[in-house]
């Protein structure tokens, strides 16, 4: 909201309240929208005049501004004055780490690995290392991971100092590393399953994520890729860029990746490739109710452009942008859902208030493969597990070998893996709609 508009409300509603008598506004002609800031006004004066305590105006205002936000949408909200700085920070600021997986093992701080490139890396921390000291500051009887990793976060090129105790070394070990921003790996579990189909694993949307799946998709082409499944699962988005940049790898030049429609679906903006792709291959896209935004966009446009199949259960329909607007002279934002994007046939990403059974939003799968929480679980940790031996082997420089089952032990993995070989011997053709109910997907799951 501008600073002349948020004076002309103020003004109205002073105008509104000298007409205020014993709580009651004398009649006054006044339009629709008038009219609703006169009830707003009356509420307030009932409240000054009679509330059992006597209010704060600030925290009147505050609530009102907020309760209009909180009513449109769980994205749009009111950032008040005191929460300003905090809200800026938080989404302007940067904070640095130092690129290591840990955990809290018998109240210490254990390294599960480190990640390749990162200040961790270089100071050549191991797996089964336990950090016993930050600054000279020891840690013992931790409880939570979040809380010990909160103290080895800092400012970007901040040093901190650890004290570690090495399995098999003598005495403890004294380590300065200088913190960095950490954009850790989000394209990761790259591997030929077989027949060469890969599979990709893509965790969330950041500057790196494009450059990092055109270089999986690389070595990939060089162990004999021929169909890749992309894995878009509990992936909850990111940056739109960064969706834009990925189906760039996938498309030709200029196509239409996604618009921007505001109010009355008045295109805004559009968005389009800008290279060949890198991979000329069929693609099965995994998606589930966890994948949202970026995921959608990239979904929404490769299944829409006929590259790529869809598998897996409905996404979760959050595609909407926000505008900060400034109140109070720009001492107050307004953070206002402004936009909802749509993909390159039309169709609205974004749920908002339709119906959980209306198919008009989100990305809905051609093979729709439910999987239960249970099997879900089992198989994220097989495959927490498959990672961490292929980072500890990494750290230890070690060559990393295992046996390849995700195919046959996820349902989703395994419908769209059967999807592709009937595409690549041209029994089926990319966007083919089926419905893989649960007794299909009990057989999966069993192994029969």
């Amino acid at each position: 909201m501008s600073a002349r508009l948020d004076l002309a409300l103020g003004l109205g509603l002073g105008l509104l309240l000298t007409l205020a008598h014993q709580g009651s506004l004398n009649r006054v002609w006044v339009a629709a929208g008038a009219q609703d800031l006169a009830m707003v006004a009356e509420a307030r004066e009932l409240i000054v005049e009679r509330w059992v305590e006597e209010p704060d105006s600030a925290e009147l205002r505050d609530a009102a501004v907020a309760g209009m936000a909180n009513s449109l949408d769980p994205f749009s909200r009111y950032i008040p004055p005191e929460q300003l700085r905090a809200f800026n920070e938080q989404t302007s600021g940067q904070f640095g780490g130092l690129g290591v997986l840990i955990e809290v093992f018998e109240g210490r701080l254990r390294v599960l690995t480190p990640f390749k490139g990162t200040p961790a890396w270089e100071a050549r921390l191991l797996p089964g290392d336990v950090i016993a000291a930050v600054d000279g500051e020891p840690l013992e009887g931790l409880t939570r991971t979040e809380d010990a990793a909160g103290k080895l976060k800092g400012a970007p090129g901040s040093e901190i100092r650890l004290t570690v105790e090495r399995p098999g070394v003598e005495g403890p070990l004294e380590f300065t590393l200088t913190r960095a921003r950490i954009d850790r790996e989000s394209v990761r579990r790259e591997r030929i399953l077989a027949d060469g189909i890969g599979y990709l694993f893509v965790e969330g949307f950041n500057a790196a994520t494009a450059i990092q799946c055109a270089e999986a998709l690389r070595r990939l082409e060089g162990e004999g890729l021929r169909a890749l499944i992309l894995d878009l699962r509990d992936n909850g988005g990111g940056y739109v860029d960064a969706a834009v940049d990925l189906a760039d790898l996938f498309l030709p030049a200029e196509t239409l990746v996604v618009t921007t429609r505001g109010r009355g679906g008045v295109v805004a903006d559009e968005r389009r490739t800008s290279t060949a792709p890198l991979a000329s291959v069929p693609v099965a896209v995994l998606i589930n109710a966890h994948s949202a935004s970026a995921s959608e966009i990239l979904a929404g446009a490769l299944t829409d452009c006929g590259v790529a199949t869809a598998v897996g259960t409905r996404s979760y329909g959050k595609g909407s942008v926000q505008t900060l607007l400034f109140l109070l002279g720009g001492t107050a934002k307004l953070k206002l859902t402004t936009h909802y994007f749509y993909t390159p046939k039309g169709r609205r990403i974004h749920q908002g208030r339709l119906p959980d059974d209306d198919p008009s939003w989100g990305v809905l799968p051609s093979i729709r493969v439910p999987i239960s929480d249970e099997v879900r679980g089992e198989v994220l940790l097989a495959e927490s597990a498959w990672e961490l031996k292929r980072l500890q082997a990494e750290a230890f420089e070690k060559p990393f070998e295992a046996e390849e089952h995700l195919h046959e032990h996820d349902p989703q993995v395994a419908a769209a893996f059967a999807h592709l070989q009937r595409v690549l011997s041209e029994q089926a053709e990319l966007g083919e709609v089926l419905d893989l109910t649960p007794p299909s997907v009990a057989d999966v799951d069993s192994g029969d």
